[in-house]
C-alpha cells in the first residue's frame, strides 16, 4: 500500500514537481506551503493546479496548528519549506532565522507527537553549507580556504591561494566530510536544518536523510525571485534582450543540476528500502564556470545578446563548489540524467511563454548596495 507524504514548501520549484511525481506513483500526497509572494507572486496559479491532485494547507510553517494538521496520518515527511537566497539573507536576517530554523523546530516539535507513525525525515539542504568547496595545493594537498576577504575582492583578487605556502588552489570535487563553513545567514540556517534534522531522527529511530542540492534550474523555477536562481535570471535578461552580466571574472565554478534530476534523487531518498541517515550531495558532476554557462545559454537559443563582465562582487559569494557523487551513486543508486545543453533549452523555452517575467535584479542589486552587500573590483 502507498504511503502518506507531507511536502513542506511543497508549492515551490522542486517540492511540487515532487508532487506530481509521487501522485503519478499513486501516494497521497498533502502539501503545506505559504505561497510567499517573492516565490510565486501574488496571483499563486501553479498552486491552484496542485490543490487538483494533492492535499494543499496554506499556511506558515512556524504555526504549529497547521503543522500538527499538516501531519496527521503521514508517513514520510519531505521538509522543503525555506526562505531561500543567501544574499538576501545578510539583511533580512531575522526572517531567515525564524522561517528556516523556528520553522523546522516547529515541524520537529509537532512531529513528537506522530513519531511512532512517521517512517522517514528527508530535508532539504544546500550545497551552501560547504561555504567554499574543497580545494587542493600541489605543494600542500587538501586545503579548507578561509572566506574571501574584501580588500581581495576590492583589488580584483578572486582566486583562493594556500595559506601555507601561497601556491594557487586548485577546486576539486566537494564531498560529503567536507567540514561545512557556511558564508550567509541562509547557509547557517540550512546547516542548522539538517543537523536538527538528524539529531531528531537518531533519537526517535526515524531515518533521516539530508540532500545538499547544488544549483537546481529548470522549467517551473521563479522568475520572480531576483534572489535565486542565476539561470533563471540570465533567461530573463535574454528575453527581454538585455545583456546578461556575470560577476567577478565570470571564473566562478558551479555544478548545475536540472530539477528533474533532483526530484529524482528525493524520490530515491523515498523509496530506499534501507534505513538510511546521513548527508548526501545532489548534483551533476559536472563543473562549469559561470562565464561557460552563459555563452552556453546564448549559444544554445540562438539570440544575439551580449555578456558582459562586471568585475562586480556580492559579499558572501562563494568562488568554486560543484560536487563529488560518489556517495549517493552507492548508497541511493542515484544518476545525474539531463545534460546542462537540453536543460537551458527547456527553461528558455518555458521562460519565453511564461507571462508573468519579471526582471527584479537592479532592485534586489540596489537592495544589497544600500548594505554594503554589493561592490565592483578598483581594477
Amino acid at each position: 500500500m502507498k504511503k502518506n507524504v507531507l511536502i513542506t514548501g511543497g508549492a515551490g520549484f522542486i517540492g511540487s514537481k515532487l508532487a506530481y511525481l509521487l501522485v503519478e506513483k499513486k501516494y497521497h500526497v498533502r502539501i503545506l506551503d505559504n505561497l510567499s509572494p517573492q516565490v510565486h507572486g501574488l496571483n499563486a496559479q501553479a498552486p491552484l493546479r496542485l490543490a487538483e491532485v494533492a492535499e494543499v494547507i496554506v499556511a506558515d510553517i512556524t504555526d504549529a496548528v497547521a503543522v500538527r494538521r499538516a501531519l496527521a496520518d503521514i508517513d514520510i515527511v519531505v521538509h522543503m519549506a525555506a526562505e531561500t537566497g543567501p544574499a538576501q539573507s545578510l539583511y533580512e536576517i531575522e526572517r531567515y532565522t525564524k522561517v528556516n530554523v523556528q520553522g523546522t523546530a516547529v515541524l520537529l516539535q509537532e512531529m513528537l507527537s506522530f513519531r511512532k507513525h512517521i517512517q522517514k525525515l528527508i530535508i532539504a539542504s544546500s550545497r551552501a553549507v560547504y561555504g567554499e568547496g574543497k580545494y587542493c595545493c600541489n605543494k600542500c594537498g587538501t586545503i579548507a580556504p578561509e572566506a574571501r576577504h574584501k580588500e581581495e575582492l576590492l583589488k580584483g583578487e578572486w582566486d583562493h591561494r594556500c595559506p601555507i605556502c601561497n601556491c594557487p588552489l586548485v577546486s576539486i570535487p566537494t564531498d560529503e566530510w567536507t567540514l561545512p563553513a557556511p558564508s550567509s545567514i541562509y547557509a547557517v540556517s540550512k546547516l542548522a536544518q539538517e543537523q536538527m534534522g538528524l539529531v531528531f531522527g537518531q533519537a526517535y529511530n526515524i531515518p533521516t536523510i539530508a540532500l545538499r542540492y547544488q544549483n537546481v534550474y529548470g522549467a517551473g523555477q521563479s522568475l520572480r525571485n531576483p534572489y535565486i536562481g542565476i539561470l533563471a535570471i540570465f533567461c530573463a535578461r535574454a528575453i527581454s534582450r538585455l545583456p546578461i552580466g556575470v560577476y567577478e571574472d565570470g571564473g566562478m565554478i558551479r555544478d548545475f543540476v536540472h530539477v528533474g534530476d533532483a526530484v529524482q534523487a528525493t524520490m530515491l531518498a523515498i523509496e530506499n528500502p534501507r534505513e538510511i541517515n546521513g548527508v548526501y550531495n545532489v548534483g551533476s558532476g559536472k563543473k562549469y564556470t559561470v562565464l561557460e554557462v552563459a555563452q552556453k545559454l546564448v549559444q544554445v537559443i540562438g539570440l544575439d545578446v551580449q555578456i558582459q563582465v562586471t568585475g562586480e562582487y556580492r559579499t558572501g559569494d562563494i568562488r568554486h563548489n560543484y560536487a563529488d557523487l560518489g556517495k549517493i551513486k552507492k548508497h541511493l543508486g542515484y544518476e545525474p540524467r539531463i545534460d546542462l545543453d537540453f536543460g537551458l533549452r527547456e527553461l528558455f523555452s518555458w521562460a519565453s511563454q511564461n507571462p508573468g517575467i519579471v526582471n527584479l535584479l537592479e532592485s534586489a542589486t540596489n537592495e544589497l548596495k544600500q548594505f554594503g552587500l554589493f561592490s565592483k573590483a578598483n581594477q
